[in-house]
């Protein structure tokens, strides 16, 4: 009697450590089976994060084709201001010619006031930053150290729109950008431009193309970038035309 009683004992005490083993080895399937759901779930963001990227990309792409072929096809000289149509809805596009930007040559037409009025807190170090950049051949020219010249919000905003180191204007532009009409076309053979195209999320991209005739590929574009920035820094300041 005493004997089976042991028995019996030792028989829930094993059944005990089993239930105990076995609660054990839940307990890690689950956490294995949370750990595998979250990095599942980590890589499906990846994966649409590249793809979006991609799309965005693809977007842009056509916004910048559209762009090339706006350009060659618009009646006057510019600077143009468009919508193109992309997959991903309407991308504002501003298409500038740089030669009729200032040329950094003349950057003592970036008056003191000027420059004030965009954030520069050093005006007389800021031109003689850009006057540094006249004497690089044009093939070795970076379209970015205008923008760079200094830390303004409201001067990296606008920047490139007045002053380039492919400029070619002993003053600041004075036309602003318009509709893009059609007229016929023209090649523009040998001019650079800047595109900038906004897409509704806020992303940009910004490239410099030179036109070269082609009719297969009618720009090559010299250096390009995207990045995002907050609208509505400043309003760019563009000199008024003179009387």
């Amino acid at each position: 009697m005493a004997l089976n009683g042991a028995i019996e004992m030792g028989d829930h005490g094993a059944s005990g450590y089993a239930t105990a083993s076995a609660a054990v080895l839940s307990l890690a399937f689950a956490l294995m089976a949370v750990a595998l759901m979250s990095r599942a779930q980590g890589a499906l963001r990846l994966a649409r994060a590249d793809y979006d990227a991609t799309r965005l990309g693809i977007a842009f792409e056509s916004a910048a084709a559209q762009s090339v072929a706006q350009v060659i096809t618009a009646k006057g000289a510019g600077p143009y201001a468009f919508i193109a149509t992309t997959d991903l809805g309407p991308f504002a596009v501003q298409a500038e010619p740089e030669w009729q930007k200032l040329s950094v040559s003349h950057s003592d037409q970036l008056t003191d006031e000027r420059l004030k009025a965009l954030g520069v807190g050093d005006p007389a170090s800021l031109r003689t930053r850009l006057d540094s950049q006249k004497d690089i051949p044009l093939k070795a020219a970076n379209p970015w150290s205008v923008e760079a010249a200094s830390s303004s919000p409201a001067w990296r905003s606008c920047a490139n729109s007045l002053i380039s180191v492919f400029g070619t204007s002993p003053t600041l532009p004075v036309v602003p950008p318009a509709p893009a009409l059609t007229a016929g076309a023209n090649f523009r053979v040998g001019e650079i431009w800047r595109l900038v195209i906004r897409s509704p999320s806020g992303r940009t991209d910004e490239r410099f193309v030179r036109f070269v005739g082609d009719p297969a590929r009618p720009a090559l574009v010299l250096d390009h970038r995207t990045f995002t920035r907050k609208e509505g820094v400043a309003p760019c300041i563009v000199a008024k035309p003179s009387v």
